[in-house]
């Protein structure tokens, strides 16, 4: 799991803010907030710059209004990393297009932090995460190996290097067949409800859309 979560956050040395199992959890307790935002009008995340390459943030429920000045800063006395915000969202059922990242200047922050292009914006909160995986038997249920719906993509099960278990979604998958390695980029990663296991038998914990797919080896 520890390998894991290392891949998650970007495969940089992040293991300081997480645990193993645990991760979710410890950061129930250190940002309870965060945890029980009403997502029906999306989530806001605000994020302001406090060096060089550094950054924190805050999150609030979306609303029809613009925040006030209090709320936003008030933020600043409970911050989290980006890495951490990014776990404490994948908490939510809802797509990443609910999500709003807004830069903001945090007056005890020597960085002013404004990028007009919003797709800067969120290339520094989402950035990309890389995995390698090695893709699982075909199974009836697998799309990719099957057949291929158009505007769909195609899902594959593919293991990591500790034996957990992934559904992967991708546009194409000309050149990739069983036992390959691959290593897939992706900006979003969503655990699995566990408790009804699938007619196949195969029981993902994670899932991804994939933003691109390599091979890597083929075995």
């Amino acid at each position: 799991m520890k390998k894991f979560i290392t891949l998650v956050l970007t495969l940089a040395c992040l293991l300081s803010i997480v645990g193993c199992n645990n991760t979710t959890k410890d950061l129930q307790k250190k940002f309870p907030e965060y945890y029980d935002l009403d997502t029906f009008k999306g989530i806001e995340v605000y994020m302001w710059q406090t060096e060089e390459g550094e950054y924190r943030c805050g999150a609030l429920y979306g609303t029809n209004r613009g925040k006030t000045f209090e709320e936003i800063t008030n933020l600043a006395n409970n911050s989290a990393t980006i890495e951490e915000m990014r776990i404490i969202l994948a908490s939510y059922d809802i797509p990443s297009e609910d999500i709003t990242i807004f830069p903001i200047i945090i007056n005890s922050s020597n960085y002013e932090f404004v990028v007009a292009d919003y797709t800067i914006i969120k290339n520094i909160f989402w950035g990309t995460n890389v995995l390698a995986l090695t893709i699982a038997e075909t199974l009836p249920s697998c799309v990719a190996f099957q057949y291929r719906e158009p505007n769909k993509p195609y899902c594959l099960y593919a293991y990591d290097a500790d034996g957990q278990l992934y559904r992967v979604f991708w546009t194409d998958w000309d050149g990739l067949s069983e036992k390959d390695r691959i290593v897939v980029e992706y900006s979003d990663i969503k655990e699995i409800d566990q408790t009804t296991n699938p007619s196949t038998g195969w029981n993902p914990k994670y899932e991804i859309t994939a933003t691109n797919v390599k091979l890597e080896h083929n075995k």
